[in-house]
C-alpha cells in the first residue's frame, strides 16, 4: 500500500510559501518532495498543489496500486470527498448557475 502525506503553507495569506509531500510504502519513506519557493501564494493554493502533485506521482509511479492521500486541509478534503459530487451533478456550475 502507498500512502502520501501532503501539506502546504504560506507566511501571511497571501504571502511566500510552498508545499511538501512524503510517500511511504509499507511504512518506509520511499520519496519526499518539496516545491520551489512561491513568492505570493495562499495556504489553500499550496495545499491543493500538494494534492495535485500527489495524484500525479501516484498515477505515474504506482499504476494499479492502492494509494491513500492524506491532507490536513479541511477545504481540500471536503472538496474531494463531498463537494465534487454535487458540482458534477450540477454540470460544474455554482449556485448562481455560472
Amino acid at each position: 500500500m502507498i500512502e502520501i502525506y501532503t501539506d502546504g503553507a504560506c507566511s501571511g495569506n497571501p504571502g511566500p510559501g510552498g508545499y511538501g509531500l512524503v510517500i511511504l510504502k509499507d511504512n518506509n519513506i520511499i520519496k519526499w518532495k518539496k516545491s520551489e519557493f512561491c513568492d505570493n501564494t495562499t495556504n489553500n493554493r499550496e495545499e491543493m498543489k500538494a494534492i495535485i502533485e500527489a495524484f500525479r506521482l501516484a498515477d505515474f509511479c504506482f499504476p494499479g496500486e492502492d494509494v491513500f492521500i492524506y491532507s490536513d486541509s479541511a477545504y481540500c478534503v471536503n472538496m474531494i470527498n463531498d463537494w465534487i459530487w454535487n458540482w458534477s451533478k450540477n454540470g460544474w456550475k455554482n449556485s448562481k448557475k455560472k
